[in-house]
């Protein structure tokens, strides 16, 4: 692996930093106030040590680039006060002087090879953060149920579109490290996006201007749906007025699932917590054909058994999902950052009829997740496949 000084840590030792950033009192309340567990603390705590080191990165450092985790682990041990070790033993993080090795070492090596041995679960994704960042690679990026960590994927990919699907938190800490001047003078949260920006600082390097996007791509994410309550021999009821949506403004995301490859555009949060937010929410998913190599296409689908899935979820009506319909892809970019058009017109079971959903929207692809040329367990399906109600083939259900 190629080996890279970071120059990150200006001469301090690394367990006295982290250590140090868990007791410090002036600017540590955003990441510190109220963890949720001992290693939620911990984490924020290597997230305060990594801000001070970034912001000594132009400092001269004295540790030892290219050593191995051992040796990091004999030097650190013997620059590390027995009072810090002492605090280490108290919190029952015994190793956090290894883990903090191992961190190192894996983003000097561009490898997250040594990321997969650190205890603490935040701790540990945030050692793969700092190797996809550095590798420019987001692919490395730490993943859950709903993808990549979004600021992670603009972050490695240095694309600041990207920076749309990261929480409201982090959108102008992304933009102002990729490039854009005092984006973070327009945060809710000015000196939480300025931690931020100091934290991944040193890994990014110079940042080159953002080239101008294509038109389809600086188009704002937009979901307008209307609702209508449909019951036999009764005259249609509009269900409020036609509304806009924010359930798509972090984009969508294409992954794989049982040999199948998708499409899902929803709220990363979940329609649940979007809900109970007090607004509605909406997911869509369905099945996309293997991948042509075209940068754009077009696709319906219909709902059904292994076809679109329409999801709605409202605060007055509960949780409703669309039993037939169909969804329409005007544009499907599979590139990062790519345009997503389309349109819905589906109905949902509600007693004593059904609520149907009609509406339009644009967003753009913010993860990829799998390879996008697996073809479907059914076979290979073409667009007028994809178009049927789900369509079985003998010994499927």
């Amino acid at each position: 692996m190629r080996q890279t000084p970071l120059g990150a840590h200006g001469g301090r030792p690394l367990a006295w930093s982290l250590l140090a950033a868990m007791a410090c009192s002036s600017g540590c309340e955003e990441l510190l106030a109220e963890p949720e567990s001992d290693e939620e603390a911990i984490a924020r705590a290597v997230a305060l040590a990594e801000q001070a080191q970034g912001q000594s990165a132009s400092e001269a450092s004295d540790e030892p680039h290219g050593e191995s985790i051992d040796a990091c682990l004999a030097r650190v041990e013997s620059e590390t006060p027995s009072s810090v070790r002492e605090t280490i033993e108290a919190i029952g993080y015994d190793s956090l002087l290894r883990d903090s090795c191992r961190a190192r070492v894996a983003e000097e090596e561009r490898s997250i090879v040594p990321c997969a041995e650190i205890e603490a679960r935040l701790v540990r994704r945030s050692c793969e953060t700092r190797v996809a960042i550095a590798a420019r690679d987001p692919g490395l990026c730490p993943s859950g149920t709903t993808g990549h960590e979004p600021l992670c994927l603009a972050l490695a990919s240095r694309d600041r579109s990207l920076c749309r699907a990261a929480p409201h938190l982090e959108r102008e800490a992304c933009r102002e490290l990729l490039g854009e001047e005092d984006a973070c003078t327009e945060s809710i949260a000015p000196e939480l996006c300025r931690s931020l920006v100091a934290r991944h600082r040193s890994r990014l390097g110079a940042v080159a201007p953002m080239p101008e996007a294509p038109p389809a791509t600086r188009e704002p994410p937009e979901l307008v749906v209307s609702l209508t309550r449909e019951v036999e021999g009764e005259p249609d009821a509009p269900i409020g007025e036609e509304e806009a949506l924010t359930a798509f403004d972090r984009g969508a995301r294409i992954y794989v699932e049982s040999g199948r490859t998708m499409l899902e555009l929803a709220d990363p949060l979940g329609l649940s917590v979007v809900s109970h937010a007090g607004h509605p929410s909406l997911r869509i998913a369905l099945p996309l054909p293997p991948h042509d190599g075209a940068d754009d296409a077009r696709l319906e689908a219909r709902i059904g058994t292994l076809a679109a899935e329409v999801e709605l979820s409202h605060p007055d009506l509960g949780a409703l999902r669309a039993d037939e319909g169909r969804v329409e892809l005007a544009h499907l970019s599979r590139e990062l950052g790519g345009a997503i058009e389309g349109r819905l017109d589906v109905s949902c079971p509600h007693a004593p009829g059904v609520v149907r959903v009609r509406g339009h929207f644009r967003t753009f692809l913010r993860d990829v997740s799998g390879a996008l040329d697996v073809a479907d367990p059914l076979g290979d399906l073409d667009e007028g496949e994809v178009q049927g109600a789900g369509s079985t083939r003998p010994g499927q259900p």
